[in-house]
């Protein structure tokens, strides 16, 4: 594959590269008196296309007369 065909997995949430499994962490810095980096947490849950794949094939297991509820 070249350089130009390409193209990594994002994140449909946030935008970042896929983090599935695990919440996604971005290091924030106040350039004030304390420059002491801190994390936030910017996605809870992936929604990239393998993760996507995944929750279509966990729910093609459950049998229609008990999606008739919902």
């Amino acid at each position: 594959m070249s350089q130009v065909e390409y193209k990594p997995i994002s994140c449909k949430n946030c935008g970042h590269a896929q983090h599935c499994g695990s919440p996604r962490y971005m290091e924030v810095r106040d350039y004030g008196v304390d420059c002491e980096p801190y994390y936030i947490k910017a996605c809870e849950m992936c929604q990239c296309i393998t993760c996507s794949e995944k929750l279509e094939m966990s729910t093609k297991d459950i049998p229609i007369s008990m999606l008739n509820g919902l």
